[in-house]
């Protein structure tokens, strides 16, 4: 194989790049400078963010779920107030043979870090997203 190499600079100055060798494929994050504290709270929340629409992508491809199984008042109908994610995971804890009981805890988990209109606005996002096939 060809060594290849794809580098982007994004704009906290990360340089991410993907390489492609005899080894196969690589991802590989470098830092030109060393990141504020502010810069490192929003690395942490983008990754957050992307991490929940993974996860939000595989529980729709998840048979049975392309509705958001147990998770579908958080996911289809934006309810995404704490007592509503409690309420999720109150549903996983009674109904836990279900497939897509594992994913959609740590959905839950991972979107409470967010505030309930980010939450909303993160899952409205993938939403659109997905409308336009960008997912």
């Amino acid at each position: 194989m060809e060594n290849m190499t794809y580098e982007e600079e994004d704009i906290l100055g990360r340089v991410t790049s993907v390489v492609a060798d005899d080894t196969g494929y690589r991802f590989e994050i470098r830092l030109k400078a060393p990141l504020s504290l502010q810069e490192v709270v929003y690395m942490r929340k983008t990754y957050y963010r992307d991490i929940v629409k993974h996860l939000l992508t595989a529980l729709y491809e998840l048979p049975e779920c392309g509705c958001g199984g147990i998770a579908h008042i958080v996911t289809d109908d934006l309810n995404t107030r704490d007592d509503d994610l409690a309420f999720v995971l109150k549903q996983c804890e009674i109904e836990p043979h279900r497939i897509e009981v594992p994913l959609v805890r740590c959905l839950m988990e991972y979107l409470r870090r967010f505030g309930m209109q980010e939450r909303s606005d993160l899952i409205h996002e993938w939403w659109t997203d997905r409308a336009k096939g960008n997912i």
